[in-house]
């Protein structure tokens, strides 16, 4: 995490898009994504070929 870094910036950086700011929290079990980053902590990222995985079947489950 760099200074003033947030899940949805973090989430364009990764992926280019920023609503999957959810996908790196739950990755990081984060509870409130309100609270600040703190500098230097180190997080997890799904990488792009799993999340599109991911989301593909969360849209099977939603039968959306």
């Amino acid at each position: 995490v760099q200074h003033s870094d947030w899940w949805d910036n973090i989430a364009y950086k990764v992926y280019g898009d920023v609503t999957y700011w959810w996908t790196i929290a739950l990755m990081n079990n984060i509870t409130n994504p309100f609270e600040e980053l703190k500098v230097g902590t180190q997080i997890a990222v799904l990488k792009k070929k799993y999340l599109y995985q991911l989301l593909k079947e969360i849209k099977a489950v939603a039968n959306i």
